[in-house]
């Protein structure tokens, strides 16, 4: 009951991430709520997930891969506070860590494990998650914000970050024909994912398109769901292996 309890105080610090980040420009306090409430949600989902599978989130055969979201989720905690109270040169490297974490994720999720079964409906997920990848960067790279034009370095880390989401979408997504996943902890999964990736997205478009495609407190909303998602979905598999 206690951990439920937990995921329970995570919804909630979900919520209040959402309304601190509707804050206004001159809302400090506001906008503070909503990286707190960031940093307790990844912290409370760390713990539960470690609370309940002891070390056997790190060392067990297939339970091991919830370490990878452990790892995750301290990595986003560590980029809000970031993004919250670092330093500026600190806050500028903190988009870093959705990216990072994505990439645990992925790998939480086996994302270089291939079924002999599966082989065309994998090949298939690939090539479909390229194109909207490949398109997304092209998006971005001839957007005209009246900016000087990126350096090479600028773009090499755009293509990364879009490889790191494409990653996880790609790992989640392939969970949906895995045998060894239950349909429920499948969708969550892939929908989780897909919020991610919306998330980011809409993100994309505010800070190198200049255009508000959806609010903050939005975006941060489908950000926070989709790990939440993702998280429990994993957990409920890999519990049958504790």
């Amino acid at each position: 009951m206690l951990w439920w309890l937990i995921l329970g105080l995570a919804g909630l610090a979900i919520a209040a991430g959402a309304w601190g980040a509707g804050a206004l420009d001159d809302e400090t306090e506001r906008r503070g709520v909503a990286h707190a409430a960031a940093v307790a949600l990844y912290l409370l989902l760390a713990m539960w997930i470690v609370g309940q599978a002891g070390a056997r989130a790190f060392t067990g055969s297939e339970s091991h891969h919830l370490g990878y979201f452990v790892a995750g989720l301290v990595v986003l905690a560590a980029g809000e506070w970031a993004s919250g109270w670092a330093s500026a040169a600190v806050a500028s490297w903190a988009p870093a860590a959705t990216a990072i974490a994505a990439v645990m994720f992925a790998l939480g999720f086996k994302v270089f494990e291939l079924h002999p079964y599966a082989p065309v409906p994998a090949v298939i997920l690939i090539v479909l998650v390229l194109l909207v990848m490949v398109q997304a960067s092209r998006r971005l790279a001839a957007a005209k914000t009246g900016r000087r034009k990126p350096s090479a370095s600028q773009v090499q880390w755009r293509n990364v970050y879009i490889s790191a989401i494409g990653l996880l979408v790609y790992a989640a997504f392939y969970k949906l024909i895995e045998r060894g996943w239950p349909m429920a902890s499948a969708y969550s999964a892939a929908i989780g994912a897909l919020l991610l990736a919306l998330a980011q997205l809409w993100w994309g478009y505010s800070v190198v398109l200049r255009q508000q495609v959806a609010a903050p407190w939005l975006r941060r909303l489908a950000l926070q769901a989709g790990v939440l998602l993702m998280v429990v979905g994993a957990f409920f598999v890999y519990k049958g292996f504790l």
